[in-house]
C-alpha cells in the first residue's frame, strides 16, 4: 500500500504543466527584452557623449587657431608698433558678431610643414548669414577640414565670432567665441568655448 502511494506521488510530480511551461517562457522573454533596452540606451548614451567631446575639442580647436594667429601676427610682422595686433584685427574682422557676422577658417591647403608661418595664410571666410558650412571627416586622417575630395559629411558645423570687449576698434583685448553645432536624436546641441585674447606685445 505504501508502495502504491509513493509510486502515485512520482506519477504526480513529473514533468511540467503547460501553464508551467508558458510562466517560464514570458519570464525568460521580458527578461532578454529588459536587457536589450539597457543596452540600447547605454549605446545611445556613448554615441551621445562621444559627439558631444568631439564637439568640444572641435570649439577648443577653433580658439586656438585664433589665439595661434594672434601670437604669429605679433611675434614675426615688422616691428613697428602694434601693426601685427592690428593686422590680426583686420584679418578676423569678417567675424564681428557685433555686425551680425560668423566666420570659418579653411586650413584644408595649408601646409603645416613650411616653417614660413603658415597660420598665416589660412583664409578666414565669411558665414552667409551667419550659416557655416559642415566640417568634413576623413577617416584615413582622422582630421576635420572642409575637404570634399577626401572626405564626408560629419554631423558638425563650427563658427568663430569676435567681440571686442571695449567696442572700440583701437581695443587691445578680444574676446573670440568658438562654437560648434552637432546634431543628436533629440534635436541640435551646441558647445561654445570663449576665450579673451589681448594685445600683450606692448
Amino acid at each position: 500500500m505504501q508502495n502504491k502511494i509513493i509510486k502515485k506521488n512520482i506519477k504526480k510530480s513529473t514533468g511540467f504543466t503547460l501553464i508551467e511551461t508558458l510562466v517560464a517562457i514570458m519570464i525568460f522573454t521580458t527578461s532578454v527584452l529588459a536587457l536589450m533596452v539597457v543596452l540600447s540606451n547605454n549605446l545611445s548614451n556613448v554615441n551621445y557623449a562621444k559627439r558631444k567631446l568631439i564637439a568640444t575639442f572641435l570649439a577648443q580647436e577653433g580658439v586656438e587657431y585664433m589665439r595661434n594667429m594672434r601670437d604669429t601676427y605679433v611675434l614675426y610682422e615688422p616691428p613697428s608698433g602694434d601693426n601685427g595686433w592690428n593686422s590680426f584685427v583686420v584679418k578676423i574682422s569678417d567675424c564681428d558678431m557685433w555686425e551680425g557676422k560668423a566666420c570659418y577658417f579653411d586650413n584644408t591647403a595649408i601646409n603645416f610643414a613650411d616653417q614660413s608661418q603658415p597660420i598665416i595664410d589660412i583664409p578666414i571666410i565669411l558665414c552667409p548669414s551667419q550659416i557655416c558650412p559642415e566640417l568634413k571627416y576623413t577617416a584615413s586622417s582622422g582630421k576635420y577640414d572642409y575637404n570634399t575630395n577626401t572626405g564626408v559629411n560629419s554631423g558638425f558645423v563650427r563658427k568663430i565670432e569676435i567681440s571686442d570687449v571695449n567696442n572700440n576698434v583701437n581695443s587691445d583685448e578680444i574676446e573670440v567665441i568658438s562654437t560648434v553645432y552637432y546634431a543628436i536624436p533629440s534635436g541640435v546641441k551646441s558647445i561654445s568655448l570663449k576665450e579673451n585674447l589681448f594685445n600683450w606685445i606692448r
